[in-house]
């Protein structure tokens, strides 16, 4: 038997109810309905980024059905306000500016050293080759210099 950890009901899961992404929603044992937690306990939890206190809350959600961290002391949304963070899929340094944002919203990752859009290079370079095999990448030829030599002495590692 499985408990929710927040509340100790008993819940269950099955592969007729997944999230957007794909992964298990949570069932009320008994009804097969998304559990719901009842418990009014607010678990806070440390921001990883910039170590503001941070909680979930079920009615906070994106478009998407994901819960989105909510700001204890402001009760909105969560925006790091750290300038300092690691990509996490090629490692190098980026910040998010809350004026640089795209269509929808989100904030747009900037490069730390160039303040350009970021261009990871996660997977860029087995897509050129060790030697950049003169494959063209759209979009890559239109950026700025100092971000464009940094990309291409990146690719030739």
């Amino acid at each position: 038997m499985t408990r929710c950890r927040n509340c100790g009901d008993e819940i269950c899961f099955s592969i007729e109810h997944l999230s957007a992404s794909r992964k298990y929603i949570p069932l009320d044992y008994l009804t097969r309905d998304p559990h719901k937690c009842q418990t009014e306990e607010v678990r806070l939890v440390e921001c990883m980024n910039c170590g503001r206190q941070i909680y979930f809350d079920a009615k906070v959600i994106s478009v998407s059905g994901k819960m989105i961290p909510v700001d204890y002391e402001t009760d909105q949304p969560h925006q790091c306000i750290s300038a300092n963070l690691k990509c996490k899929n090629c490692g190098e340094w980026i910040y998010f500016d809350p004026d640089f944002t795209s269509e929808s919203g989100k904030r747009i990752p900037l490069d730390s050293e160039t303040e350009d859009p970021h261009e990871c290079l996660y997977g860029l370079k087995d897509l050129l080759g060790p030697s950049g095999s003169g494959v063209h990448v759209a979009g890559l030829d239109n950026q700025p210099t100092a971000a464009r030599e940094k990309r291409e002495k990146r690719i030739e590692k």
